[in-house]
């Protein structure tokens, strides 16, 4: 029985699209973290300092720790439109300590949300790229 001639360009070409289909795949999933990380250190470095700071060294440690940013994606559909953005989006929290009873919380500050471009969807967001200190909200 002969063997079964292949031709050598074929499985170039072939492992060429291959290729190009995992990185373009992980490029895309790459992207909605990325969006994510520059807003964050855009929009929300400040804050994030501000909530590190020990304005009272007595008060005991937040968990998760003071500054940790939480996030919830809200993906159209299914979620429906709505102001400020026209389609998916993205909302932040960032953790901070009352200095006078200690306590611990998020805050919800609802101007803070990055609307994500309409070409984007769940399959394209891989949170694995945004770091220990930013952790998934409800409904992510």
């Amino acid at each position: 029985m002969g063997a079964i001639a292949i031709p050598i360009g074929k499985l170039i070409v072939d492992g060429i699209i291959a290729g190009a289909v995992i990185i373009g795949g992980i490029i895309l999933l790459s992207k909605v973290a990325e969006l994510i990380g520059d807003y964050i250190a855009r929009e929300l470095s400040e804050v994030i300092e501000r909530a590190r700071e020990c304005r009272n060294c007595d008060c005991g440690e937040c968990v998760p720790p003071k500054g940790t940013v939480r996030y919830r994606v809200d993906w159209v559909p299914p979620s429906r439109p709505h102001w400020p953005c026209e389609g998916s989006h993205v909302h932040f929290e960032v953790r901070i300590q009352n200095p006078t009873t200690c306590a611990c919380f998020w805050n919800k500050d609802r101007r803070k949300v990055l609307c994500l471009p309409d070409d984007v969807g769940p399959g394209d967001f891989d949170p694995s790229d945004l770091g220990p200190n930013v952790i998934p909200g409800a409904g992510t």
